[in-house]
């Protein structure tokens, strides 16, 4: 095998599995009481209980291979090392963030040692909400501090909703294609039905959601909540106000809860405008609609784990301030994140120039695709890019996408994120996200995968001689009349 790329079986096997049909709603993993009323055998399988066990799914099917661009990453220093194009995280502007967060006072004072309000610290809150009123809906409307929950980050507070807002077996809707940690955000614990309806990118239409309901009623998983998110990830895609409100609309009439996840709300870098739910509804989000943001991608802060809940239903935030006491964010990084987004001066210039280096990888990155002929969707926000390479699929089905995948991994020494895994109604779709790495590994990227795309094409599957690409891997790709890292 190649130098850059050894691959276990027991990797392969997991990017060849199916965890989920599309056809079909995705069920929660099922919970029994077999082992309720008897002593468990010390020899037992597993030591988790039933509901535990449901815990050992994956997170994403391609998350090994994250594991394996962690373990041996591309850089100078390791030209031949693994690129990770599947995390939409943005590392672009780091020295500025690290930089402000140094000057915190986050340990000043007995409060970072204190407990507290576990629905967050009124300071933070107090920034979150003017931040929001002046970034998202522009003084328009008045967002308090008191209809905000703070929480260890977007996926946390999904989790708590999904168990708050329904019950075990009931359906979350959520349009495809979808961010793919959706399934585990909505089911591992709260076991919900995950029901990706058919739209086109994303964007869903009265129609298809009419369409949707009736067959989940049929078949007895009946929708409790409609997940929708703006900007939309995978495809950059910011949705209108009309579809917006028509969703919105359309849930209200049947008395279901809508999530709109606006964590990408300040990744804006083509011009174009953002709607926040909160101005669509003109200020009013009513007992059912629910917005959620958080530090992770517009601040490029991950590893924060800082998020929040904007909601004006007392009770939803009520049942938050008792589950919240699992996933609060600690005082001091509160204290932090406080002061730092209560700098306006400092958060406007952040945002423009991390704008403006978004702008700059997705320029880099469109070219390179059209530059090699792979069709894509034209992003206005967010940090990645949706691309078809279905063409070069050795066939047309879940398996040719996984074939692909692997090829991609192996010869390339990339990952994607596969369409299957966001639940995409045609196999051969991918998310290449384009600020988690630096510009030279970005640019080694994309040199890599044209080398991919060109063999593929050149010699089609049927002839592909995948030694002789290892030979060519192992001195560095080279490509006629030009030559990158790896060379002699």
């Amino acid at each position: 095998m190649s130098v850059y790329f050894y691959i276990s079986i027991s990797t392969y096997l997991l990017l060849k599995q199916r965890s989920y049909e599309l056809s079909e709603s995705v069920s929660p993993p099922k919970i029994t009481n077999e082992h309720s009323n008897v002593e468990r055998n010390i020899n037992d399988s597993t030591t988790l209980s039933p509901r535990g066990t449901s815990t050992l799914q994956p997170i994403l099917s391609y998350f090994s291979l994250f594991i394996q661009c962690l373990q041996n990453p591309h850089s100078s220093d390791n030209p031949m090392g693994l690129i990770s194009l599947c995390v939409a995280e943005n590392k672009l502007c780091h020295e500025m963030l690290e930089e402000r967060f140094k000057k915190t006072k986050g340990f000043e004072g007995k409060e970072s040692f204190s407990y507290d309000d576990m629905s967050g610290l009124l300071s933070l809150k107090t920034s979150m909400a003017s931040l929001v009123t002046r970034k998202f809906i522009h003084d328009k409307y008045n967002v308090k501090p008191e209809s905000l929950v703070i929480s260890s980050g977007a996926a946390s507070i999904l989790d708590h909703l999904s168990f708050l807002l329904a019950s075990p077996g009931e359906g979350c809707m959520i349009p495809t294609p979808f961010y793919a940690a959706f399934v585990n955000d909505m089911s591992v614990r709260g076991q919900l039905n995950i029901l990706p309806l058919n739209s086109t990118l994303g964007q869903p239409t009265v129609s298809n959601l009419e369409v949707l309901w009736k067959d989940s009623m049929e078949k007895g998983v009946r929708p409790r909540i409609l997940l929708l998110t703006n900007p939309h990830n995978p495809t950059g895609v910011i949705s209108s106000v009309e579809c917006l409100r028509g969703s919105v609309e359309w849930a209200r009439r049947k008395g279901m809860h809508v999530i709109v996840d606006e964590i990408y709300a300040l990744s804006t870098f083509s011009g174009d405008k953002f709607t926040s739910i909160i101005e669509v509804l003109e200020g009013n989000l009513g007992n059912n609609v629910h917005v959620i943001w958080a530090l992770s991608k517009d601040f490029g802060s991950s590893g924060l784990r800082v998020g929040c809940l904007i909601s004006h239903n007392s009770e939803v935030i009520n049942g938050l301030n008792n589950v919240n006491v699992f996933s609060s964010v600690s005082n001091p990084m509160q204290l932090a994140c406080a002061e730092v987004l209560g700098d306006e001066k400092w958060v406007d210039e952040y945002l423009e120039e991390s704008n403006l280096r978004l702008r700059r990888a997705y320029e880099v990155v469109t070219g390179g695709l059209r530059g090699l002929g792979i069709p894509y969707t034209e992003a206005k926000a967010g940090m990645f890019v949706w691309l078809d390479l279905s063409s070069l699929l050795p066939e047309k089905s879940w398996e040719g996408e996984d074939a692909l995948t692997s090829l991609i991994f192996e010869e390339g020494g990339i990952v994607l994120t596969p369409g299957q895994s966001q639940k995409t109604s045609t196999p051969g779709f991918y998310r290449l996200c384009f600020a988690y790495n630096t510009m030279e590994s970005l640019k080694v990227a994309l040199a890599r995968l044209e080398y991919v795309v060109g063999v593929v094409r050149e010699r089609g599957w049927v002839d592909l001689d995948v030694e002789e690409m290892d030979e060519v891997n192992e001195g560095g790709v080279r490509r006629r009349g030009s030559s990158w890292v790896g060379e002699d």
